[in-house]
């Protein structure tokens, strides 16, 4: 899809108000096709699940993802694997997660990205369910997956992958 084509589907999202899912993974989205599908995701408060697996999103990308997560508070599941999110997009991801303490979602899914220290950031919600470094060892990146699968806000039923 086209970021072209994509403009064009956001705009029409944006008068959509029965639209709960909207799945655009493995299209060739890059930032600029993200970040067009981040604006519209930030107006519409239906969406609960957005899949943006392997579109090309980059760190920059996230950034726009985080502007989302920033001030939506009604989309549970997020898909963002095999992104190619590193280090400072995960970084801005666990700031919005850490920022909107009215946060919906419970399925976080970024396996496939090579986040590296990134990690360590999303582990400031530890803050907020201390007891879960007492039972994983939060160098590894799988840390993660459990941090925000014990997270109280995010939900100990989530279903959150990290896995490279």
């Amino acid at each position: 899809m086209s970021v072209g084509a994509t403009r064009t589907l956001c705009a029409a999202l944006a008068s959509q108000d029965s639209l709960t899912m909207l799945d655009l993974g493995h299209n060739q989205l890059g930032p600029e096709g993200v970040e067009a599908v981040c604006d519209a995701a930030i107006h519409n408060s239906r969406i609960l699940t957005l899949g943006l697996a392997s579109v090309g999103m980059r760190d920059q990308g996230a950034k726009f993802m985080a502007d989302v997560v920033r001030v939506n508070c009604t989309i549970t599941e997020l898909y963002l694997n095999s992104n190619g999110i590193e280090r400072e997009g995960t970084t801005e991801l666990a700031d919005a997660l850490i920022f909107n303490n009215r946060s919906q979602i419970k399925g976080l899914y970024m396996f496939g990205n090579d986040m590296g220290e990134g990690v360590s950031e999303l582990h400031k919600l530890l803050q907020e369910a201390p007891e879960a470094e007492e039972n994983v060892p939060l160098s590894a990146d799988y840390a993660l997956a459990f941090l925000m699968g014990t997270h109280p806000r995010l939900g100990a039923a989530s279903c959150c992958r990290t896995l490279a």
